[in-house]
């Protein structure tokens, strides 16, 4: 991990790790999901790529842009 980052493990197992750079006013998020197609079962394959393009589309109260 790099230094003057910070971890925190959420009661639901989510890892979150905040690095501060303060050369830009800005945020940026990123999201990695241990998960894909390699862990779909038979009959069930096809939704780890749908979830995929469902987190660039937005919604009704969240707006793509």
């Amino acid at each position: 991990m790099l230094s003057g980052t910070s971890r925190e493990r959420l009661q639901n197992g989510l890892n979150v790790l905040v690095h501060e750079v303060h050369t830009a006013p800005l945020v940026s998020v990123w999201c990695w999901y241990r998960v894909g197609s390699g862990d779909e079962t038979p009959g069930r394959t096809g939704a780890s790529h749908w979830v995929e393009h469902m987190n660039f589309k937005g919604t009704r109260n969240i707006p793509r842009e």
